[in-house]
């Protein structure tokens, strides 16, 4: 999984002081519990950075009219998980 961890600015609530993005792997620990299809059309928008360049490191395809990524296969699924200790791989202090 990917997330961003951040804290807010002390002297200034709207601003980050600290941001990161942290990549964690996962061990499935009992699953899949359920799962299902979804229905209609499902998109995904990822803003590309030269610093993060998530699309290309996840090797998404991406159209050119508005950037977003079309699914192919589209499911919810429910499990649980341990997310296991991560690694920072951008961060701005």
């Amino acid at each position: 999984m990917v997330f961003l961890k951040q804290f807010r600015d002390v002297a200034d609530g709207r601003m980050a002081c600290y941001q990161a993005i942290v990549e964690a792997p996962n061990r499935m620990t009992h699953g899949p519990i359920d799962a299902g299809l979804l229905h209609g059309d499902w998109e995904l928008a990822i803003e590309q950075f030269a610093t993060v360049r998530l699309i290309d490191r996840l090797g998404l395809r991406v159209r050119a009219s508005d950037g977003k990524v079309r699914s192919v296969f589209d499911f919810w699924i429910k499990f649980a998980f341990t997310a296991e200790p991560g690694r920072v791989v951008w961060q701005v202090v």
